[in-house]
């Protein structure tokens, strides 16, 4: 079961913090995959944020993570960027499609929508099915004890 915290969250939704690079990687170092909103402009300006281009990052913190970021591409524009890459990055786009597919090939649902082997989005906490791969949420750590009881 994959664990993926929601722009940073652990345990409830802080906005003010959400996709900055230290409360990610407060996450990550409490070893939770997380999810983040990329803005990518004219090619080579990266920024997190969620309705748009906030907090100015570097491609190499990216790279250095690519293994346990979830990259939602927030915008057409930066999901063409990232194709045109072709790149270890593990990205998606969508915008309410009941499901998309991620760059590695992991079913990501709209938040709400669960189905068989997928990583489903539930930003609030409440018990899940057990035949999913993972969940997104900004509770993981509630998520974590409640699949491994």
């Amino acid at each position: 079961m994959r664990f993926i915290s929601h722009r940073g969250n652990l345990n409830g939704r802080v906005p003010e913090r959400e996709n900055t690079v230290p409360f990610v990687e407060e996450a990550l170092e409490q070893g939770f995959d997380v999810e983040v909103d990329l803005w990518i402009l004219d090619d080579h300006q990266y920024f997190l944020g969620h309705d748009s281009p906030e907090h100015p990052i570097h491609a190499e913190w990216l790279r250095k993570n690519h293994e346990v970021l979830w990259i939602h591409a927030k915008s057409i524009e930066t999901a063409e960027i990232l194709y045109r890459m072709n790149s270890d990055f593990h990205w998606f786009w969508h915008q309410e499609d009941s499901m998309t597919q991620t760059s590695r090939g992991f079913l990501w649902t709209y938040p709400g929508v669960h189905i068989e082997n997928c990583i489903t989005v539930q930003l609030d906490f409440f018990p899940l099915p057990r035949n999913i791969l993972g969940v997104c949420s900004d509770y993981p750590q509630q998520y974590k004890q409640f699949f491994t009881w």
